[in-house]
């Protein structure tokens, strides 16, 4: 199995080069209120404060050869005037043979419509590097004929074939919006909706993944609900809601809809989502997995673990995946106007 699952990738990869396709879809993380910059680049500068964050995530293990492993490091913040400034760097490391590093600089900025409602634009400019770590083992399909009984490998001709490795480098762009509405202008009723489109295209010779489109939305009401809670102020003050998230993602022939909920009685964060494949043909299933997330944040610090647990034909064999986040708040502000908050950033989607 870990062969052929190797075999394929590089297959695919082949296929790629020779016709100039876009690459197959990219990483994704379970985690999405955690990892917000790398699902829409109009979420920086979202949550009011500067803040740093980090994600590994570790996929599919169970396949050998390390699986997919991702990781993810980022600081965002807001600069006054609407203006909110982030740099994230990422990379993918996929079965120890195909590797994609790339560091962004992202930008948005934030339209007051009235008290209640609030509109965000944001852009993401990237540096991507992808390597192939050797070619000189592996054996392409032009390599291989048939006769009437047996398959036979014929000497290889693809001067891929006797290369140690491949390497390729490109500009690339991502470009996002953000709508917020509250009726109190305020972070316990929140309702937004987001898009993006991520790997922009300004010429077909470019060797990159196709465009990647996403819709995002969600909404966020408060609960009354006191476990531990004997009255005191620092007991009224804990963050207690609900928020109900949806996010469809299309690239190329690829489709996926996530939909989950979060809840969050402070100090403490559960959630649950679920993950599968709409518009999917009649022969291929459409689940694919159920993600388990549990957090803690005190003060500046916040922790998140989740865990895939696949629930497609290859549940036996993938061992699901392991996704760790961990943010940290700054006392550096890179708010430089020093007006403190003002209502561009009273409306957030993802507090710190």
């Amino acid at each position: 199995m870990k062969k052929l699952f190797t075999i394929a990738l590089f297959f695919f990869c082949k296929i790629v080069v020779g016709q100039k396709f876009g690459l197959g879809p990219d990483a994704q993380f379970s985690q999405f209120f955690a990892n917000p910059l790398y699902h829409n680049p109009a979420f920086t500068g979202e949550a009011g404060a500067t803040r740093l964050m980090a994600t590994f995530r570790s996929q599919w293990a169970g396949l050998g050869d390390g699986g997919y492993k991702s990781y993810i490091a980022g600081i965002d913040g807001y600069a006054s005037r609407g203006l909110g400034l982030g740099f994230l760097a990422f990379r993918d490391e996929q079965f120890k043979n195909f590797s994609t590093t790339s560091l962004s600089g992202l930008a948005s900025y934030n339209i007051v419509i009235n008290d209640n409602n609030v509109v965000v634009f944001g852009l993401q400019g990237s540096w991507v590097f992808n390597q192939i770590n050797d070619l000189s083992n592996l054996k392409f399909v032009d390599r291989f004929s048939t006769t009437s009984n047996s398959v036979v490998i014929n000497p290889s001709i693809d001067p891929l074939a006797n290369k140690g490795g491949l390497s390729w480098n490109y500009l690339n762009f991502s470009g996002g919006f953000l709508w917020k509405n509250s009726p109190y202008m305020d972070n316990d009723r929140l309702v937004w909706a987001g898009g993006t489109w991520h790997n922009l295209k300004f010429s077909e010779k470019d060797f990159q993944p196709k465009g990647r489109i996403g819709l995002q939305a969600g909404f966020k009401i408060p609960h009354h609900l006191d476990f531990i809670g004997h009255g005191r102020v620092k007991d009224m003050e804990r963050e207690r809601n609900i928020a109900f998230t949806t996010y469809f993602r299309k690239q190329g022939r690829f489709s996926q809809l996530d939909m989950g909920v979060n809840f969050q009685y402070s100090p403490i964060n559960l959630g649950v989502w679920y993950r599968n494949m709409p518009f999917k043909r009649a022969d291929f299933p459409g689940q694919d997995a159920i993600t388990f997330i549990t957090g803690v944040k005190f003060g500046k610090f916040m922790f998140e673990y989740s865990y895939d647990l696949t629930v497609s034909s290859l549940n036996r064999t993938t061992a699901g995946a392991n996704e760790i986040t961990l943010w940290y708040g700054l006392d550096f502000d890179l708010d430089l106007s020093l007006n403190g908050l003002d209502r561009r950033r009273k409306l957030k989607c993802t507090n710190f």
